[in-house]
């Protein structure tokens, strides 16, 4: 894909929706570690900041991140791994076939994260928020914002809850990581800003520079001359036009 003659978005839409399904398949079959997911996910995650003009500094979660402020159409392989196994799980336990669950079938997937666990600890997770019951969303008053409940939903509903479960408590990491990074985690720290969703139609219609533009303002890896400074590529962080420091600003206002 890397070696083809395609624009980047295009070898981006290859691998979300050609390359990253047929991964799963010997990933869910085959006994492999949570690390070498994680490394297969690095050096895909390097491909997608080549493709789409990114610089290599930006972090892998401002590819796959859910709650950032801007997302965008891609998925992480490891998200996508720990939910795959954990479907499996579900899936021996809860077959209406009794030898398959009599079998006790065992979904291995090493130390660093166990999908027995990930599923026990979503549950718990669900039967605690069904015993804290609707809670008040802004100014929106209870029963405003209608969500399933864990103890009525059966069969596949309950199945895709846990699963949801298991997304948010990925995402949940990637927001600490992110909320710990002083100039690409600015945007956690913003208010009354509201979060944008990039489809694929949106990013067949733009042009490659404004996705550009857009990824690198929002997480503050513009080439400012403060960012400038910090990388060693100018020798003093001031702005040539204001004789303040360079930030986000004077890069927009540049522009």
């Amino acid at each position: 894909i890397d070696k083809s003659g395609l624009p980047g978005k295009f070898k981006a839409w290859i691998y979300q929706h050609g390359v990253l399904p047929r991964l799963l398949w010997p990933l869910s079959v085959y006994e492999v570690p949570t690390s070498t997911v994680e490394a297969l996910e690095k050096s895909i995650s390097q491909f997608l900041r080549r493709w789409l003009g990114l610089p290599r500094s930006l972090s892998s979660i401002a590819l796959y991140g859910h709650s950032t402020k801007l997302h965008l159409p891609l998925s992480g392989l490891s998200e996508e791994f720990k939910v795959t196994r954990s479907r499996e799980v579900l899936m021996y336990r809860d077959s209406r076939d009794i030898k398959v669950t009599a079998a006790g079938i065992l979904v291995k997937t090493r130390r660093k994260w166990q999908a027995q666990e990930a599923v026990t600890k979503a549950e718990v997770r669900l039967r605690h928020k069904t015993l804290v019951g609707s809670v008040a969303t802004g100014r929106a008053g209870f029963g405003c914002f209608p969500r399933p409940r864990y103890d009525l939903a059966h069969g596949k509903e309950r199945r895709r809850l846990i699963q949801d479960k298991i997304r948010a408590e990925v995402e949940e990491e990637r927001y600490t990581k992110m909320a710990g990074m002083s100039k690409q985690g600015a945007w956690t720290r913003w208010e009354q800003v509201d979060p944008r969703r990039i489809t694929w139609a949106e990013l067949w219609k733009a042009e490659p520079f404004r996705i550009k533009f857009l990824v690198q303002s929002v997480y503050d890896v513009l080439p400012s001359p403060a960012n400038l400074h910090i990388w060693g590529l100018a020798d003093t962080p001031e702005c040539k036009l204001c004789q303040k420091r360079g930030k986000l600003e004077s890069s927009r206002g540049g522009a």
